[in-house]
């Protein structure tokens, strides 16, 4: 649903990954203008990778059902979008992290 989203709103997905292993793959290979991340890849946290893409300077924008509740404080200078969420929300996020 969230690629449905992005796509809609003009943003090209340069990579997809469905767990933790698939992104940590996936980040090193790939330029990103930035990543939306949900939380939870598979059962496994996202927070690796998200420790991977900050190192690199990637913004970062987290989604989750949990809501601010559902990410450590170390994250929360992040943009945190509670699902379900509306293509309004994420363009904001968008506009957030890459100053526009």
């Amino acid at each position: 649903m969230t690629e449905d989203v992005l796509t809609s709103i003009g943003c090209v997905i340069v990579a997809s990954a469905s767990t933790l292993n698939e992104a940590m793959t996936c980040i090193p290979a790939t330029q990103l203008d930035l990543a939306v991340l949900d939380v939870n890849l598979g059962g496994t946290e996202v927070y690796p990778a998200a420790e991977l893409l900050r190192s690199r300077g990637t913004p970062i924008i987290f989604v989750t059902g949990y809501g601010r509740r559902g990410v450590p404080n170390t994250w929360h200078q992040f943009p945190i979008l509670q699902k379900p969420f509306t293509s309004r929300e994420l363009e904001k996020a968008i506009a957030d992290v890459s100053g526009g």
